[in-house]
């Protein structure tokens, strides 16, 4: 069972961390970049005075992205792969997610494995894993939310629930 897992996330690291600064970067990309690079200048952390180009702009979505691209802008600098660098992690973290809520939900290795194998290799999954977009880590805490249920109902636990 332990290959499954492993053999998983090795697929998986390869399939969302590697080359991941040489792919050009795109609208959406520069789009949140520059987001997180004005909340570094203007040292707005809690995203208070959201703007782009310098003006106020309040088309925003959960500041949870921004942060973590505030985080990896500040930490490692504003380049192509720190930029993805967190949804590359989310990726990662949620192929792993969904291997284990399979398996949870089914008791069967075979199919967690390949549910997650399938994942990994869904065009548009690893497409927005490698973009500096907020839909991988939307998916993280839905997966996470699900698994989270289906623990709550085998353990009993209704915390777990909502």
């Amino acid at each position: 069972q332990i290959l499954y897992l492993l053999f998983i996330m090795i697929i998986s690291g390869i399939t969302m961390f590697h080359r991941l600064d040489e792919s050009t970067i795109g609208y959406d990309d520069a789009f949140y970049a520059q987001r997180a690079k004005e909340m570094v200048l203007n040292n707005d952390i809690f995203f208070t005075k959201p703007t782009y180009g310098g003006k106020l702009r309040f088309d925003n979505k959960p500041p949870m992205m921004y942060w973590f691209l505030f985080f990896a802008g500040k930490t490692f600098g504003f380049k192509n792969w720190s930029m993805r660098l967190f949804p590359a992690i989310f990726g990662f973290l949620t192929v792993l997610l969904v291997f284990f809520t399979m398996y949870r939900m089914s008791n069967n290795i075979q199919l967690a494995f390949m549910s997650a194998f399938v994942l990994n290799f869904t065009q548009q999954f690893i497409y927005y894993s490698r973009s500096a977009t907020p839909e991988t880590m939307f998916c993280f805490f839905l997966w996470l939310s699900l698994f989270s249920f289906v623990y709550g109902i085998e353990q009993k636990i209704t915390f777990y629930c909502y």
